[in-house]
């Protein structure tokens, strides 16, 4: 019966549970321009060597990289990059690039750029003391949305079971300062919706594999909106580090809607929580040189990501200028003690379960049965467990059987000694 409860087991869990590859720590964050430069490459896999707290890289993408023409996928960049990862025993996550901060990046791919698809993406201006333009992608086009979803689960078939392919996410979700084509309140809204949707089509494309979010602004939707991403189990990541920036601190202020650094200790043990530190986070502990911030140490930023905000993942840059001290701080023997670099480890609520390597034992994985062939399977699966019970249970009785002959016959030959005694001792009274 235990064998047969076993197989039941084995088999829910295939057809019910979903493991999810878990590596929290420390993680290498390449710029864009060098994740197809070699020489860039071959220093960056020398830094995860010689630094065990690194467990990867994270690589930025661009959907156009990806997509090439419609319908037409280029994976050669990643699975490249996932390769030379493998031989170190290292990670890689992927960052899908949402907006720019160039309004000459392409971002998406050519065809998206037709009318059905409202040329794809809408540029912004910044309004703060470093100008800008970018881009963000219309996720409230339907139709985009469509194809987002064809581009993740493409993805998703080639990399979800790669026990190497980490994470994967999205940018962040504030689209600049101004936005430079008229958009309506409504479409604003349905930006959201959209990306919302696109992350619970990027976790179904990826099951076995953290997915994340950068949150960061606009305040206001952030209640529902991380509310809907805890729902999906979707990881909270953050496209910063700004220990002293009030717009992502603000906590139960009257009239004010919280920043998004007051959602991760409630996030925690929830779902992974995932904040990168940025080359200008190097910097000061507020954006744009605001007042009220300082040059953080290395040791600064990484007590407020981790204590702070209790990170499971930190991403952080590759700053020329400070990336020797990072690795420095990295390689200290406190941040070496346990392979998650001292972060939380712990397997977040929102999965069925964490495991080190997928392991491809369940025939049901990959494919949605009916219920006759799920019976069958069940079948299949007990009959011969049943024939081996049987096996098992003859041998047993057979065991038994000479357990007890074999008790029998020892009782029978103590008592035949002993009666032997007992008459001896009788006559012996009597003579």
């Amino acid at each position: 019966m235990k064998l047969i409860l076993i197989a039941i087991t084995l088999l829910i869990a295939c057809t019910a549970f979903t493991e999810v590859k878990w590596h929290p720590g420390h993680y290498y964050t390449i710029m864009s321009w060098a994740k197809n430069n070699q020489r860039e490459l071959d220093k960056a896999y020398n830094d995860l060597k010689e630094t065990p707290s690194l467990r990867g890289l994270q690589i930025r993408f661009y959907w156009y990289e990806i997509e090439t023409a419609e319908g037409v996928y280029d994976f050669s960049v990643i699975e490249k990059r996932l390769q030379e990862l493998k031989k170190i025993n290292k990670r890689l996550v992927v960052l899908l690039n949402t907006r720019s901060f160039d309004e000459k990046t392409l971002l998406i791919p050519e065809y998206l750029k037709d009318s059905k698809y409202e040329g794809g993406a809408f540029g912004y201006s910044s309004n703060n003391n470093a100008p800008h333009k970018g881009i963000n992608i219309k996720f409230y086009n339907k139709l985009l949305r469509e194809r987002f979803k064809k581009l993740v689960y493409a993805l998703g078939e080639k990399f979800n079971k790669d026990n190497n392919f980490e994470a994967i996410g999205l940018d962040e979700t504030s689209i600049g300062g101004v936005i430079l084509e008229p958009i309506s309140k409504d479409q604003i809204n349905e930006y959201y919706i959209g990306i919302l949707e696109g992350l619970k089509d990027l976790k179904g494309a990826f099951p076995n594999t953290v997915v994340y979010q950068f949150v960061n602004y606009p305040r206001h939707i952030l209640k529902d909106f991380i509310g809907t991403m805890k729902e999906y189990g979707i990881a909270l990541g953050g496209p910063d580090t700004f220990p002293d920036e009030v717009g992502l601190n603000i906590k139960d202020k009257p009239n004010e809607f919280d920043g998004v650094y007051s959602y991760y200790p409630k996030m925690s043990g929830i779902v992974a929580l995932a904040p990168s530190v940025m080359p200008t986070n190097y910097y000061n502990t507020t954006s744009n040189n605001a007042p009220g911030g300082h040059p953080p140490t290395i040791e600064e930023l990484l007590k407020f990501d981790r204590d702070v905000l209790r990170a499971t993942h930190i991403f952080w840059t590759k700053e020329p200028k400070f990336y020797p001290e990072v690795l420095r701080v990295l390689k200290l023997p406190e941040n070496n003690l346990n392979p998650e670099g001292g972060l939380i480890s712990n397997c977040p609520s929102s999965y069925d379960s964490c495991v080190d390597k997928l392991i491809p034992a369940c025939p049901v994985s990959d494919k949605i049965y009916s219920q006759v062939e799920l019976d069958k399977i069940l079948a299949d699966t007990i009959a011969p467990l049943n024939t081996k019970i049987i096996e098992q249970e003859t041998k047993l009785a057979d065991i038994n059987a000479t357990i007890d002959q074999k008790i029998l016959d020892g009782i029978n030959t103590w008592k035949a000694d002993f009666l032997v005694k007992i008459k001896s001792f009788i006559l012996g009274i009597n003579e």
